[in-house]
């Protein structure tokens, strides 16, 4: 080769006259950049620092670091995205097989094999998703001398210990070296895997730890020691003997195992980000979405996700856990089956995600097989409890793991340490918090459920889980007097999917009705706090029909007044048959508190149903019961109740003053839940009172406690809704829109839509888009007779109001075209039209249409 000449794979650079030839074809490349890339390819076995390439290739001269980046970018263009590897806060290395350097003897060693630089190779593919873990742990590695990653199986560990062990060559004089413990069976065959990598000779006889020791003592290297969990305690005995006889050396362990030992400084690998499928256009370079891209295409080079793929392969990464082993096996799929075709094949994840014959670690060519291996790795009690703990859904507090996996052999104490332990086995997912919660990964939860099948244990354990659940929320019951809604919510919001499997246990035919009575009217209050209204009422009138003779009274009473709670303002004779039942009922037991709340609702739906005199006794009679209980939450039940009486009676000047005493009244006791509600319906009687600006004032301080409270379900949307329909009809059009696009995409893939399509309407209505909003009615109108349902109060007000403004701008033959044609609309489409931005009439339309829609 000729001294002026740099080969690398198929590529030239020609020194003497600044030429870089591809495939023997001359290629453009700018002055800067041929620099650039001379000075990485003549350094090729080493890092090269941004400062020493801005010396180089600009000397003297200040040049800002991005003009560094532009030209490497426009290299990795020319060359492919590969031969420049970028090394978070250190630089960059020039990566290709074959490079050559005229300035080295032709008998050098390659930095690849070299024996001062280590055993690890001069290229190395790309990590994805690994940026913020590659920029932190070099310096801990350099800080610290024992490192281990710790993670599940599949979650990346080996790939970023090499990564990480690769940016750092070059600090460690005797150089970095991988040695792979993975085909190790025997625990005593760990100090010669040691040996073998380093090329130092055998002991002739044990023992092999001391002469491995004296080998390495003089050492100043970094070691990385791979796959670690199968010979754990043999690596600990190791490591200990290297901390304390060979000061020079570092190391970093992949494991899914901690070594616990004083010096250890742990990392557990975290999943690959997953953006939310709202997210996803905006976030496509998420580590998880790149992943999976990057080895379809590595497949099918052609291949890119379209934006008609991204929610199915958001739903895969998810479903997936961010695990990229199993991201790696479903990309593998794709060319098949394509991005849909994988997502609806996930149930069956154990048959889909294969790759047998690669050249992966057997136990990594399938998701089976790296879930079996790390099941392996659990002693007997371990792998009961990991079975148990598969019948929950999503996260589960410390009593419900307790509950469901204790039995004769395990008692609490087992447990508790059998679930320590499966954190630090990385097969258990602690969750931070005030109060921890656990929760498996999707593919492992699949494995115990496997496993819990195959030993006859399923029953057991669902009977387990919904007593588990039973207790929960028995507690969160004794709880109601003493917390508000909101504090009760953050303690049991995250138990809803596993409520909804415990009832569906309960509600089998074979279940004991009891059961399923007492755990609907223990729990009902959540479903109703997070909107989840039609499901809670069928599992009470399937309770209800449950009731006989021996079920304890104080039970019957708390169904029958949750049932009443979920059907209100729907209030017909079986609905007062039921309150007043459960009002005699109380009365016969020792619960005042209980007693006052069914009084309170019984006075509401006597209000409802106009029976006024007897709603005053009913309401008065709660007054007295709640002035002699402490706390005081019970008053704030009578006074929601007392609001009915004022709004049927029409006294709502007097409403707004008891509201607003009752929202102070929240606020003092800490009950944002309570107070949102309060101001909801205070804004309610200022619209109705013709008071517009004041409406829309208390409307937005409902808005911003329930943001501030970050409150999600029925309670966030009731006040967005309420504040979208005043904003409206004041004219205020721009931030109306803005709040029904919100509303729009929380809930454009759920069947609450309908319940905000009127609101969206009359957006449109005001925007000048009369023909969108007649069709956005027509299909409001389509779905509530579908559902056969009728619109909850106060929504039920608008439809007449928007048909009388409609037929002011519409002829009737028109009008009822346009209502037809929206009830051939979903709701998702209907919601797009009327919310559509029309540059010609978003801004400007005529004065007439933000006049006040009235009822007749």
């Amino acid at each position: 080769m000729a001294s002026n000449t740099l080969e690398f794979e198929g590529m030239e650079i020609r020194l003497a006259t600044r030429q870089l030839l591809i495939g023997r074809q001359p290629a453009g490349i700018g002055s800067r950049a041929f620099d650039i890339l001379v000075a990485l390819v003549e350094n090729h076995d080493r890092i090269v620092s941004k400062d020493e390439l801005l010396n180089t290739v600009w000397p003297g001269v200040f040049v800002e670091e991005n003009t560094l980046q532009v030209h490497v970018s426009a290299l990795r263009k020319l060359l492919g995205p590969h031969k420049i590897v970028t090394i978070p806060g250190r630089g960059y290395r020039f990566c290709a097989e074959n490079a050559t350097n005229p300035h080295l003897s032709d008998t050098a060693p390659s930095v690849s094999r070299s024996k001062a630089r280590g055993n690890l190779p001069a290229w190395l593919p790309p990590i994805f998703g690994r940026e913020r873990e590659l920029a932190q742990l070099p310096q801990r590695v350099r800080d610290h001398r024992l490192l281990t990653l710790v993670g599940s199986a599949g979650i990346g560990k080996s790939r970023l210990a090499r990564t990480l062990a690769w940016s750092l060559c070059g600090e460690w004089p005797d150089g970095v070296w991988f040695v792979e413990l993975a085909p190790i069976e025997n625990p005593c065959d760990v100090p010669f895997a040691i040996l073998r990598t380093l090329d130092l000779p055998f002991p002739a006889k044990d023992p092999a730890l001391e002469k491995t020791m004296e080998a390495l003592r003089p050492s100043r290297m970094l070691l990385v020691i791979d796959n670690c969990e199968h010979v754990i305690d043999a690596v600990g005995a190791l490591v200990n003997c290297i901390l304390a006889h060979a000061p020079e050396i570092h190391l970093v362990l992949t494991s899914q195992i901690p070594l616990r030992l004083p010096e250890e400084q742990r990392f557990s690998v975290p999943p690959l980000t997953i953006p939310s499928p709202e997210d996803a256009r905006m976030d496509r370079n998420s580590g998880a979405l790149t992943l999976l891209e990057a080895r379809v295409r590595a497949v099918t080079p052609g291949f890119r996700l379209t934006d008609l793929d991204l929610p199915a392969a958001v739903e895969i990464c998810r479903r997936l856990d961010g695990l990229p082993l199993a991201i790696e096996l479903a990309a593998g799929r794709i060319p098949l089956l394509g991005v849909q075709g994988v997502r609806d094949r996930l149930n069956e994840r154990f048959r889909l995600l294969s790759d047998l014959g690669s050249n992966r670690l057997p136990r990594h060519q399938t998701l089976r097989t790296a879930l079996e291996w790390s099941y392996s790795l659990l002693n007997e009690q371990e792998q009961a409890i990991l079975r148990r703990l598969g019948v929950f859904h999503g996260d589960f507090s410390l009593a419900c793991a307790k509950t469901v996996a204790c039995d004769d052999q395990l008692d609490k104490w087992d447990v508790l340490d059998g679930l320590a332990n499966l954190v630090d086995k990385s097969m258990l997912v602690v969750e931070s918090g005030d109060s921890p919660r656990y929760r498996l990964l999707e593919s492992p939860r699949i494995l115990s459920l496997e496993k819990l099948n195959e030993r006859g244990e399923f029953a057991g354990a669902s009977e387990k889980h919904a007593q588990a659940l039973l207790e929960e929320f028995e507690r969160s019951e004794e709880e109601k007097w003493v917390l508000t809604i909101n504090e009760r919510l953050g303690r049991y919001r995250h138990d809803i999917d596993n409520l909804k499997a415990a009832l569906k246990w309960a509600a089998h035919p074979t279940s004991d009705p009891e059961f399923l009575i007492a755990l609907v009217g223990a729990s009902v209050w959540l479903f109703r706090s997070l909107g989840y209204r039609t499901l809670a009422e069928h599992y009470c009138e399937e309770a209800i029909e449950r009731i006989s003779a021996p079920t304890p009274p104080a039970m019957e009473a708390r169904i029958l007044v949750a049932w009443v709670g979920l059907r209100f303002p729907r209030i017909g004779t079986l609905e007062l048959d039921a309150i007043a039942k459960a009002v005699s009922l109380l009365r016969k037991l020792d619960d005042p508190s209980a007693l006052v709340a069914a009084l309170a609702d019984c006075a509401a739906c006597l209000a409802i149903q106009n029976d006024i005199s007897l709603a005053h006794q009913t309401i008065h009679e709660a007054y007295e019961r709640s002035a002699r209980l402490e706390p005081r939450t019970a008053r704030l039940k009578v006074v929601r109740a007392d609001f009915w009486l004022h709004y049927k009676e029409g006294r709502l000047q007097e409403g707004c003053e008891l509201l607003r005493d009752g929202v102070a009244l929240a606020l003092e006791l800490g009950d944002t839940y309570a107070a949102v509600w309060g101001l909801v319906r205070w804004e309610l009687l200022a619209y109705n009172l013709g008071d517009l600006d004041e409406a829309v004032r208390i409307g937005r301080k409902a808005v911003s406690l329930v943001r501030d409270a970050n409150f999600h379900g029925k309670i966030r949307w009731f006040a967005l809704g309420s504040l979208t329909f005043a904003l409206a009809q004041s004219g205020q059009c721009d931030e109306a829109l803005a709040l029904g696009r919100e509303i729009f995409d929380a809930h454009h893939n759920t069947y609450r839509l309908l319940e905000f399509l009127d609101v969206m309407a009359l957006i449109a209505l005001r925007r000048g888009l009369t023909i969108e909003a007649a069709q956005a009615l027509g299909c409001a109108n389509a779905g509530f007779a579908l559902r056969s349902e009728a619109r909850r109060f106060p929504e039920d007000q608008i439809p007449d109001m928007l048909r009388d403004s409609l037929s002011q701008l519409l002829p009737p033959e028109q009008l009822n075209k346009h209502l037809r044609a929206g009830a051939l609309l979903t709701p998702k489409q209907a919601a797009h039209l009327a919310l559509q931005i029309d540059a010609a009439l978003s801004t400007r339309v005529s004065a007439s249409a933000f006049q006040p829609i009235v009822s007749a």
